[in-house]
């Protein structure tokens, strides 16, 4: 399932008001979906449908941490 959100709200603003648990900040204006994180490059992360988004240095911990967490959580240590 390939959905985008478009909204008028600031990301700030969005992730104080849901909960974004299995989601990831990757970069100023992105937010993902860590079930469709394929691969974790360099400066970008390769999604399932192929697509390739960028990720901000200063976010790139927070992503590997996330996604650690994430297949932790889903598969067991």
């Amino acid at each position: 399932d390939e959905r985008f959100l478009l909204t008028d709200r600031s990301i700030k603003r969005f992730e104080q008001h849901y909960d974004l648990s299995g989601f990831c900040r990757i970069h100023t204006d992105l937010i993902v979906n860590l079930s469709k994180v394929y691969e974790i490059l360099k400066n970008d992360i390769l999604l399932t449908n192929g697509e390739k988004l960028p990720v901000s240095r200063r976010r790139r911990n927070d992503l590997i941490t996330a996604f650690a967490d994430m297949i932790t959580t889903r598969y067991g240590e």
